[in-house]
């Protein structure tokens, strides 16, 4: 940008590294509002410029919960667009007809082209595992696949939580505890390391033990570092269902990330049966 003021895709790129710095956790006000300045530079520069909007689908999708206007930036960024494969944003489409519109096919298929156009993206490969995890719910091929890019040279840490939630959803606790704690110790205890660890841990019949790691989760971890949608899947895990709302609600109001799950991911089917959370898929406008 000090070369080149006006060169759009270095405002884009700028917007996208602020937006990356939420770890897949948290990401403050003042980052969002870089954010949205830079992608709105950008797109002001050069309005056919897919990924300014594949991005600006992106925002809404995990900030914003405004499915109208992911629907409309996907639309417009495929349209611009000069690749079928978009190396960064090829998933989005994928995450966003899953997860919000229960279109599981379209999001393998979607996905299985970019895997054919690029064997050696292991990314694509990535979120196909959590989109068999999420939203299919087959958790032996989630693990057949992680197992296959690790082979392939995918680094093991990424994948340690989504191997602990296959097990956890899958109902084979133990080894769900297994990589909880392998996760627990690469994240430094924080965020999805510690999340995944309680919820094993109350699953495999050790409640004391999960409900004094979250006493310490509470007392010693900001809501950056442990954001409120896992303080809901915590205290659902341990049957705290009140406090789970209270923090669902505190989610919404903060605009938490990872809400777009709410419909689909089995992360929330503790939730799913009290009137409160059909209520909050309707105030969250998800199609029907």
């Amino acid at each position: 940008l000090e070369l080149d003021p006006d060169y759009s895709d270095a405002w884009l790129y700028l917007a996208a590294v602020y937006w990356e710095q939420h770890g897949w956790l948290y990401l403050q006000k003042d980052k969002v509002d870089t954010v949205i300045y830079c992608v709105n530079k950008a797109l002001s520069l050069d309005e056919t410029n897919p990924y300014v909007h594949f991005i600006l689908a992106l925002i809404n999708l995990n900030f914003f919960s405004d499915w109208n206007k992911v629907e409309a930036e996907i639309a417009l960024a495929n349209k611009y667009t000069r690749t079928p494969f978009p190396p960064m944003f090829l998933p989005l489409e994928a995450w966003f007809r899953a997860m919000i519109y229960g279109d599981f096919i379209f999001a393998i298929q979607r996905l299985q082209k970019g895997v054919e156009h690029d064997p050696l993206n292991l990314q694509y490969q990535f979120h196909m595992a959590q989109i068999y995890l999420y939203c299919v719910r087959d958790y032996e091929k989630t693990r057949n696949i992680l197992n296959n890019i690790i082979d392939l040279g995918f680094p093991e840490n990424p994948t340690l939580h989504l191997f602990s939630l296959s097990y956890l959803f899958d109902g084979q606790y133990e080894q769900a505890e297994e990589y909880a704690r392998k996760d627990y110790n690469v994240s430094n205890g924080i965020g999805h390391g510690a999340a995944n660890l309680i919820i094993s841990l109350a699953a495999n019949n050790k409640k004391k033990e999960a409900e004094e790691l979250y006493e310490s989760v509470k007392q010693s971890l900001s809501i950056p570092q442990f954001p409120e949608f896992l303080h809901i899947k915590v205290n659902a895990s341990l049957g705290k269902i009140d406090d789970a709302f209270d923090w669902l609600e505190k989610a919404i109001t903060e605009r938490s990330m990872w809400l777009f799950t709410l419909k689909v991911s089995p992360e929330w089917d503790l939730l799913r049966t009290d009137p409160r959370f059909k209520k909050v898929l309707e105030r969250m406008k998800f199609p029907q």
